[in-house]
């Protein structure tokens, strides 16, 4: 991911800021980002390229939206967008972010890892978030994907060291197509309130791999 940030940051108090990162809680963030910079591998579409990301809340729950450079035609289901959430703000604690170690300062103090992802269906039932069989899938779905850092702090957050809150798998919810995905984030699995402050880190998941370039900005985002 190429840094060439076009940033968007609404204030709490609802000013504009054309700044990143956000310096000081924000009551939304977007941000675009080039096309181009995703690993090109299995197959034609399963490169899912996001060129804005927009992050928000409602009331009840975190909003996470990521628009595609083309209409979804995979064929494969991943992820598109991790987000990791620091939910006490204090870097000492929690897990750290894939392939962020090598960020000034280091992607680490995350308590949750959210994954926006493209999942599809088989038989009505969610078949996969990630991969998937050698048959031809049903039409996908759009799924968010929440996992909490049991381990030691400052270790990489992974499946072995985290629990999962909300599962990719089960009934099929909305067929997706087009370019937009959005997902949500409860308060009530975070154990967070409105006016609560959050740091999130998002990667796009496509980016090139092992890439130091593959964040967007920091938000410190104020929840509605």
């Amino acid at each position: 991911m190429k840094k060439m940030w076009m940033a968007g940051l609404l204030l709490a108090a609802g000013t504009a800021q054309a700044a990143a990162p956000a310096a000081k809680p924000v009551a939304s963030a977007e941000f675009t980002d080039p096309a181009g910079d995703v690993v090109k591998m299995n197959g034609p579409g399963n490169d899912r390229d996001v060129v804005k990301l927009t992050l928000g809340s409602d009331g009840t729950s975190i909003l996470v939206s990521a628009t595609l450079a083309e209409d979804e035609h995979g064929t494969m289901a991943s992820g598109v967008v991790e987000v990791y959430i620091d939910s006490d703000n204090n870097r000492a604690t929690g897990g750290a972010a894939r392939f962020g170690e090598d960020e000034t300062p280091p992607k680490q103090g995350y308590e949750y890892r959210g994954i926006l992802s493209i999942c599809m269906v088989w038989q009505d039932e969610i078949g996969s978030c990630a991969g998937g069989p050698v048959v031809p899938p049903n039409t996908p779905r759009v799924r968010m994907v929440l996992d909490q850092y049991t381990g030691a702090p400052g270790k990489p957050i992974d499946m072995m060291n985290s629990k999962t809150l909300l599962r990719g798998m089960g009934p099929a919810g909305p067929v997706f197509s087009g370019r937009l995905l959005q997902g949500k984030i409860p308060y009530a699995s975070l154990g967070a309130k409105p006016g609560q402050v959050l740091r999130i880190s998002a990667r796009e998941d496509g980016s090139t791999m092992g890439s130091n370039t593959n964040f967007f900005p920091d938000v410190l985002l104020a929840l509605k």
